[in-house]
């Protein structure tokens, strides 16, 4: 029996002791096992988004979007091309950077990018919004002209040209310059004039028997065209506007009485009278008065003396001779000649005078006085009136 009890206690030992082992082994075990499910996965908590213009030829580029994680965390990208709804998209070959730039394949389709975030523990995708349908391309067009460059004005010196640059059609921006051109008088052979650019021109004189016409460059990314205007009519000088003629009125004698005569009543008859009045401010002119009223003459005797400041402008010859010849005639004819003097000095005062007619006017001047003078000798003679004794 005391071999047994022996047995059995040295069995309980080995057990308790084994026992404990397991136990240790066991918590050795549930330690690793809880720091291996503290390691976590990405996890996307803001999905990416592109940006850009989704258009042939430009640039769209991915964000990551926002993930947690264990740390480090690396990124993929992955563009897909998408129907118009978009329901059915597949992978684009060769897009896996995190830009992209659509192509004439991706018109009329959407574009979206798929997003990889890996790190020890595991790989999470996540998509972006597809972008807009991606429309046709515009074909850039260069500058075209629908309506020809024109000019307004006239071509003379001095005078100012306008010009208008016509009507362009093109892919905007599109900018036009112009230049004025001078041409044969045949409108060919042109040749810019330098400084010329504004859309008006005056014609100078080297332009005179030219023609001109208006040069419009019209420009954009695409390329340029030039156009011109018709060629104007050949540049003609300015013309010259002589000074009117003034023809003095003729008022002695037969032919003047008769032209006043159809002129009366008229305004320019009344000017002719007016410039044809005596000195004494009458509206009659008659060189033939040889009225022998002695209180008129010698009421008119005293603008001899003054005849020769109205002659002024017959120069200081003329009126000197004027002069002359009327004191002359003072001493044949008496106060009569005074009366004649004095209206001829009235008319000479209110006409220009040539040379030619000074000098006519001393010859009536002195044919009159003598007429006068023989006239009153042959009344003394016969009218009781003793003639003076020498």
């Amino acid at each position: 029996m005391t071999a047994i009890r022996s047995l059995s206690q040295a069995l309980r030992r080995r057990t308790r002791r084994l026992t404990g082992m397991a136990l240790a082994s066991l918590a050795v075990a549930g330690v690793a096992a809880g720091g291996a499910a503290a390691a976590v996965a990405p996890v996307n908590t803001a999905a990416p988004a592109i940006t850009g213009t989704a258009t042939v030829g430009s640039t769209l580029t991915s964000s990551t979007g926002t993930w947690t994680g264990d740390a480090p965390i690396a990124f993929t990208y992955l563009w897909q091309r998408c129907d118009a709804t978009p329901s059915v998209c597949g992978a684009i070959t060769g897009a896996s950077a995190q830009t992209y730039v659509p192509v004439t394949a991706d018109v009329g389709g959407r574009l979206l990018v798929a997003v990889t975030a890996t790190n020890a523990t595991g790989s999470v995708t996540s998509f972006s919004s597809a972008t807009a349908v991606i429309p046709a391309p515009v074909v850039p067009v260069a500058p075209g002209n629908t309506v020809s460059p024109s000019i307004t004005g006239s071509a003379v010196v001095g005078s100012t040209l306008t010009g208008a640059s016509g009507t362009w059609t093109g892919t905007a921006p599109v900018t036009s310059v112009q230049s004025w051109q001078r041409c044969d008088a045949a409108g060919a052979n042109c040749a810019a004039i330098t400084g010329a650019t504004a859309l008006t021109y005056a014609p100078v004189a080297g332009d005179v028997g030219s023609t001109l016409r208006l040069s419009v460059t019209s420009s954009n990314a695409v390329g340029s065209q030039t156009v011109a205007s018709a060629a104007t009519a050949a540049v003609t000088a300015a013309p010259v506007l002589a000074p009117p003629v003034v023809t003095p009125p003729r008022c002695g004698g037969e032919h003047g009485q008769q032209r006043r005569g159809r002129e009366h009543g008229s305004s320019s008859g009344r000017a002719s009278r007016a410039a044809c009045s005596g000195h004494d401010g009458r509206g009659e002119d008659d060189d033939d008065d040889d009225d022998d009223d002695d209180d008129e003459g010698s009421g008119r005797s005293g603008s001899v003396g003054g005849l020769g400041a109205p002659l002024g402008s017959l120069g200081s010859g003329n009126a000197g001779a004027l002069n002359r010849s009327a004191n002359a005639g003072i001493g044949a004819s008496g106060s009569a000649l005074g009366a004649l003097a004095g209206r001829s000095a009235g008319r000479a005062a209110r006409s220009t005078l040539s040379k030619q007619q000074a000098r006519i006017v001393l010859q009536r001047l002195a044919r009159i006085a003598q007429a006068k003078a023989a006239l009153r000798a042959a009344r003394t003679g016969r009218g009781g009136r003793p003639a003076a004794r020498a």
